[in-house]
């Protein structure tokens, strides 16, 4: 039975117009036996040569627009602003490459003083992870002992989990609360300073000469980012350039333009299918904390990201840094085998690695990427791993039928421990009738997809 390594060099070999096999082969060589067999295959077979696809894709049509900086959006964006750096310095290409530290946390806080209704709204995102009071006013920038008084005021407790109707409601309690708003404006307020000095540091005066690049999902990054840059340059209606691997929801127009390359809210629905945001997340892992905010460090003019290092890291157990210098080495050796490209159609090369090993990956793929510590939410709390071992029982809960009845039951909370990546569980897990099994969490996925990609 051929094996996955092999099979992945299978796919690379049979992209004729740019030589993807070379580098990859000369990594293994080079590697095997210092490193995980798994981890080394599939960083070198399929995260690397993904990455670079996505980033020659970037690099092609902002060079095509005229476009000079790009700016690389933490913390996905970190290996791609590295391999980007490579391949612009090999093929002598102009655009100037920047990482700029940002999160949804740093640019949501100064929100509310420039747009409260925009800010409550994403405060109270139950997708944002922020499911209970204490989730939303910390993402307020409220200190405990003023979240405290909220609570008591409100006569809501901190930990409870709330519901999507709850959050909805809890939107307008807090939207009249006089001693919210006076909090959460005076921490604003203190926050939009530090971020309007780290704009004017990092982000070029001019819209059409920039473009942000991240991972992509809802566009809730340039959102906030395109409202700031409005707020800072007082062009309202300055139009944010953004480069995106995929996007699941329509994204606010009002704040610029999206471009995709791997799927978007109305096209490649069946690359997003056999997709898993949460795994891909993890192949552009960085090496450093969340970015909470900006300072000026040493009192010196210059702005500083202010990164969470008091969390337990997922890099401590994943070897992001590891991942991040194979990703380095392949660009490097993709850039000598081949010349600058004059087109770019490795979608399909693109799509059969991804479907191999996010949809079906081997006991060994699962275990060693199933066991990634990982979190959705803003504030990152509640980690867990991308995939563990269940019971069918557990495995039962994200069927499609059990999608429906969580859909139209009256239930606050959704009581399991969350799987960020299913078929890593389904490999290793003992389920019966695999097949039969992974029918239903297919028609579990596209049913999930549905939902999001038809939200506004």
């Amino acid at each position: 039975m051929e094996t996955k390594d092999k099979y992945y060099q299978r796919i690379l070999e049979g992209f004729s117009d740019w030589d993807f096999i070379k580098p990859s082969n000369e990594i293994v060589s080079a590697m095997k036996g210092s490193i995980d067999e798994t981890f080394l295959s599939v960083t070198a077979r399929v995260t690397a040569p993904v990455l670079v696809s996505y980033i020659i894709w970037v690099l092609q049509d902002a060079n095509a627009r005229g476009i000079d900086t790009l700016l690389f959006v933490a913390r996905d964006g970190f290996v791609m602003y590295k391999i980007a750096k490579i391949l612009c310095e090999a093929w002598g290409i102009d655009i100037t490459c920047k990482y700029f530290y940002a999160s949804r946390f740093s640019l949501r806080l100064p929100m509310y003083g420039v747009d409260k209704g925009y800010a409550l709204d994403k405060l109270c995102d139950p997708d944002a992870g922020n499911t209970t009071l204490q989730a939303v006013l910390v993402a307020a920038g409220l200190s405990p002992e003023q979240a405290a008084c909220i609570s008591k005021e409100i006569c809501i407790n901190l930990s409870d989990k709330l519901s999507k109707d709850q959050l909805k409601s809890l939107k307008v309690v807090l939207s009249g609360n006089q001693r919210f708003n006076e909090l959460a404006l005076n921490s604003a307020n203190m926050a939009l300073e530090a971020a309007r000095r780290y704009f004017a540091q990092e982000v070029p005066s001019h819209p059409k000469n920039f473009a942000i690049v991240d991972s992509g999902w809802a566009g809730s990054i340039q959102g906030s980012f395109g409202k700031l840059y409005q707020h800072f340059t007082r062009h309202s209606s300055a139009k944010i350039n953004g480069y995106y691997f995929g996007m699941i929801k329509s994204p606010p127009r009002d704040t610029g333009i999206y471009k995709c390359f791997y799927f978007s809210h109305n096209t490649g629905f069946s690359r997003f299918r056999n997709f898993c945001i949460d795994l891909f997340e993890c192949l552009c892992a960085a090496g450093h904390g969340k970015v909470l905010g900006y300072d000026n460090e040493n009192e010196s003019q210059w702005m500083m990201p202010v990164l969470d290092n008091n969390i337990a890291s997922y890099c401590d157990i994943w070897d992001a840094q590891t991942q991040i210098m194979l990703c380095e080495k392949y660009a490097k050796g993709f850039a000598e085998h081949n010349p600058w490209p004059n087109k770019n159609d490795s979608i399909k090369m693109v799509q059969k690695l991804l479907r191999a090993f996010m949809q079906n990956p081997s006991k060994n793929e699962a275990k060693v990427y199933g066991a990634i510590p990982f979190s959705r939410g803003v504030l990152e709390g509640d980690i867990g791993t991308l995939a563990r071992t269940l019971t069918p029982q557990e495995l039962r809960h994200y069927t499609f039928s059990n999608r429906i009845k969580t859909k139209f039951s009256q239930s606050s909370v959704d009581e399991a421990q969350p799987i960020f990546w299913i078929p890593g569980a389904i490999a290793l897990s003992k389920v019966s009738f695999v097949k039969k099994f992974d029918v239903k969490m297919l028609l579990a996925t596209y049913w999930l997809k549905v939902r999001m990609t038809s939200r506004g």
